[in-house]
C-alpha cells in the first residue's frame, strides 16, 4: 500500500471509530430516555444496535449495507406499529440510515446509487403514513450529502493525481468544468489515463514547461487530454508502446472508448487522449 492510500486507510479508520463513538452516545440517551419515560425501550434498543452496526460494517460493501439497513428499519416500523410501541427508526436508528444511504449515493455506480436512493424515499413515505414529521429531512440529507461528497472525490482525485506530478518540477494544468460526477469505475479509469499521461511527459518530454491536462464531458462521453509543449526532437517513443499505456489502451477499448497517441498538428507536443463512454461502467 502506498502512502496516500495507508493514509485515506487511516482517516477512514478514526472516521468511523468516531462515529462509533458518536452512535454510543446518541443510542444510550435514546434508550436511557425512553426508559426514565415508563416506555418500552427493548425494541428500540435492539433496531439502534443492528442499524448502527450495518452502518459501521458499511465499507464493505455499501449498496447491500443500505439495502439490508433500509430493508430491517421497514421491517421494524411495521412491527413497531402493530405492537404500539414507539414508533421507529429511533434517532440513532435514523442517524445511520442517513450514514448508509450517503455512503452508497457518494461511491457506488450510478444504478445502485440510484436505487439506494429511490429505496430510502419509499420507505420515508412509509414511515410517514405511521407518524407524520419532517421523516423527508433525513432522507434529503442523505441524498445531497451523498452527491456532494461524490463530486467532492471525483475532483479531488483527478487534483491530488495532478499536484504530485507538479511537485517534480514541471508545471501541470487541469481545465475541467465544475460540476462533473461520474461513477466511480470511470473516474479511475479517467485516473489511469491522466497517471500515464503524465509519467510519460516526466520520462520523455524534459524540454516541456508545462503539461496541460483537459477534461471534457457531454451525455455520453467523457473525454480526457494530457498533452505537453515539448519541442519536437528526434523521434520521440511511441507512447503506446509503453507496458502502462499500452495496458491503458486495453482498458479503455474494452470499455467502448477510443484512445489515441501522437503529436498535436499545429500546437507542437505531445499528446495522450483517450473518450469513454458516460456508461462504460
Amino acid at each position: 500500500m502506498n502512502l496516500p492510500d495507508s493514509l485515506a486507510a487511516r482517516r477512514a479508520a478514526v472516521g468511523n471509530a468516531s462515529l462509533a463513538i458518536l452512535f454510543l452516545i446518541v443510542h444510550t440517551y435514546e434508550v436511557w430516555s425512553l426508559a426514565y419515560q415508563g416506555r418500552a425501550w427493548l425494541f428500540d434498543c435492539v433496531v439502534g444496535l443492528v442499524v448502527c452496526g450495518v452502518a459501521l460494517a458499511r465499507e464493505l460493501n455499501r449498496v447491500l449495507a443500505a439495502a439490508a439497513g433500509l430493508t430491517f428499519v421497514a421491517a421494524a416500523a411495521v412491527i413497531a406499529e402493530a405492537l404500539h410501541l414507539p414508533p421507529e427508526p429511533g434517532v440513532a436508528a435514523t442517524l445511520a440510515l442517513v450514514i448508509l444511504v450517503a455512503s452508497a449515493v457518494r461511491a457506488a455506480p450510478v444504478v445502485p446509487a440510484a436505487a439506494v436512493a429511490a429505496a430510502g424515499a419509499v420507505l420515508t413515505g412509509m414511515m410517514a403514513a405511521f407518524h407524520p414529521g419532517p421523516l423527508v429531512l433525513w432522507w434529503g440529507c442523505a441524498l445531497t450529502g451523498g452527491l456532494l461528497l461524490r463530486r467532492f472525490d471525483t475532483r479531488r482525485r483527478l487534483t491530488s493525481l495532478i499536484g504530485r506530478f507538479a511537485r517534480r518540477g514541471t508545471p501541470v494544468r487541469l481545465q475541467m468544468p465544475d460540476g462533473l460526477t461520474w461513477p466511480p469505475e470511470l473516474t479511475a479509469t479517467i485516473c489511469r489515463v491522466i497517471r500515464e499521461g503524465l509519467t510519460s511527459a516526466t520520462r520523455h518530454a524534459t524540454l516541456a514547461t508545462a503539461v496541460t491536462v483537459t477534461i471534457t464531458c457531454d451525455q455520453e462521453t467523457v473525454t480526457v487530454e494530457v498533452a505537453d509543449d515539448a519541442p519536437a526532437i528526434g523521434d520521440r517513443m511511441p507512447v503506446s508502446s509503453g507496458h502502462g499505456l499500452g495496458r491503458i489502451r486495453e482498458r479503455v477499448e474494452k470499455l467502448g472508448g477510443t484512445y489515441r497517441t501522437g503529436t498535436r498538428p499545429g500546437y507542437g507536443g505531445w499528446s495522450v487522449r483517450a473518450t469513454v463512454p458516460v456508461a462504460a461502467d
